[in-house]
């Protein structure tokens, strides 16, 4: 009876949860739409003005192409993060589509990855292989940034703040290893850590409900996948196993 009831309370989480991830695709999407308009727009001005530069004074040019180029560097800047939110909300619906791994890190995570940075966390990554996985990528960046952003909390307050993805291929699998350096997790919590609406957040105080890490484990269930926690480790690591797409 046990069993049925969590199957029951998870199967209504999940519902909540893909309701909830459809507004915040299409959100996410609309976002996405008002950023490019407006750099496009920039991006035309700063050729333009880098074109009229061409026939001005030396010392001129070179103060204002440097300025130019600062310019540049954020766009990019910001157009990964409008990257992201298209990658978070263009293939919601599509169950069947795969990804690619060095787009889901380098783009769809770069907003957060940039935030961590902000508040002193050193984020190091492993060279990222190049390869498809059977996932559509919104539903990873849904996983990842849910354990990335559990890393963040963990963080805070401590002195060492280090966060590691550390990936290796076993079969027809990639292991995406997510490393941290906060505090060691206790084992009575690592027994009920994708439980449903088990949190050792404190109520009122920080944001959570507990449903992050179950819902994780599966959307990655539900595509042949796992997500597990390494009890082996001197640090704070869980473990995504993703299918890779397999050659045709």
């Amino acid at each position: 009876i046990k069993n049925d009831n969590d199957n029951v309370i998870l199967e209504r989480s999940r519902n909540v949860e893909t309701a909830r991830f459809s507004n915040m695709s299409s959100l996410a999407s609309g976002v996405a739409h008002e950023i490019n308009n407006p750099l496009t727009i920039i991006k035309a001005l700063t050729k333009k003005i880098k074109k009229e530069l061409s026939s001005r004074d030396l010392k001129e040019v070179e103060t204002v192409n440097n300025m130019l180029s600062e310019v540049s560097i954020n766009i990019e800047r910001i157009s990964l993060v409008s990257c992201g939110l298209n990658m978070f909300a263009g293939d919601s619906v599509d169950d069947n589509s795969s990804s690619s791994l060095v787009d889901i890190i380098e783009k769809g995570l770069s907003f957060n990855m940039e935030s961590a940075k902000n508040i002193g966390i050193a984020v190091n990554i492993e060279k990222i292989p190049n390869l498809r996985l059977q996932i559509p990528s919104a539903k990873l960046i849904h996983v990842i940034l849910n354990i990335l952003n559990n890393s963040i909390d963990a963080l805070k307050g401590t002195r060492e703040k280090d966060i590691e993805f550390i990936f290796k291929v076993i079969d027809s699998f990639i292991l995406i290893k997510i490393y941290n350096s906060g505090p060691k997790i206790e084992s009575s919590v690592i027994e009920h850590i994708f439980d449903p609406y088990f949190t050792t957040k404190e109520p009122g105080k920080d944001v959570g409900v507990g449903m992050g890490l179950s819902i994780s484990s599966k959307i990655l269930k539900n595509y042949n996948g796992d997500l597990y926690f390494d009890s082996t480790s001197k640090r704070t690591c869980f473990i995504l196993k993703v299918p890779l797409v397999k050659n045709i």
